[in-house]
């Protein structure tokens, strides 16, 4: 799961697993959905998706939605 980093108490950064781009690749697989469609789900450019999966940047922020529950929960944790 990607975890905040705190200085001062004040967050600084997330940190995300690694292995990141295979995640969202399973996650996009298993899921049935189109790069547009993840896109939509995570309120992303579907660009973004792209430069993930391929490794290209590593998101920023924690990826949220408010039409789903976590999906971060299964990209970057204990999904499936």
């Amino acid at each position: 799961m990607a975890e905040q980093r705190k200085a001062h108490g004040l967050p600084v950064m997330w940190v995300f697993p690694p292995d990141f781009p295979e995640r969202l690749t399973l996650f996009q697989e298993k899921s049935g959905l189109f790069t547009r469609g993840l896109a939509r789900l995570l309120g992303v450019n579907p660009d973004r998706i792209r430069k993930w999966k391929s490794g290209a940047v590593a998101p920023t922020t924690p990826i949220s939605s408010p039409s789903t529950p976590s999906p971060e929960r299964w990209v970057c944790g204990t999904g499936f």
